[in-house]
């Protein structure tokens, strides 16, 4: 008996997205505060750069050092991301995404830039936006409040 082949575009979509599963990594406790303590270890190879394509919704935002950490989601495509509306070339961005209830999550970056790549946040899952920036010796830590897809 034959086993079916497996086109090419599709093997190379199974893989992308093998790759992307196994990048993302837990990284700690959930929390819904603004100044939440987070451990920056995530990875920045996760989520898609943002092309622009979707209808790009603002969901939530936090301020912090005269920044605004701001939270998109695509209502075409179910991705988010995260930007920092007056941000400097020192600023960290990235996403946070659990599933709803859970106490862990896995955070895409830290980018070192003003716009984070996207990640999907379909049913069953919650997104929150994420930044840091210098201030003297420091790194003061904002995210927003968690989102869910399609709230």
């Amino acid at each position: 008996m034959r086993t079916p082949r497996i086109a090419q575009s599709a093997r190379v979509l199974l893989a992308a997205a093998a790759v992307v599963a196994a990048a993302l990594v837990p990284t700690g406790a959930a929390s819904a505060a603004t100044q939440a303590p987070i451990r920056m270890a995530g990875t920045t190879n996760c989520g898609t750069i943002v092309g622009g394509f979707d209808a790009y919704v603002l969901v939530r935002s936090a301020k912090a050092g005269g920044r605004t950490i701001q939270l998109y989601t695509g209502k075409i495509f179910d991705e988010d991301h995260a930007y920092i509306k007056n941000g400097s070339g020192s600023d960290r961005v990235w996403i946070d995404k659990r599933k709803i209830g859970s106490a862990t999550w896995t955070q895409c970056g830290p980018f070192n830039a003003v716009l984070s790549n996207e990640v999907s946040n379909h049913n069953g899952w919650q997104t929150r936006a994420c930044f840091n920036y210098k201030s003297g010796n420091s790194r003061p830590t904002t995210c927003t409040t968690w989102y869910n897809g399609h709230d």
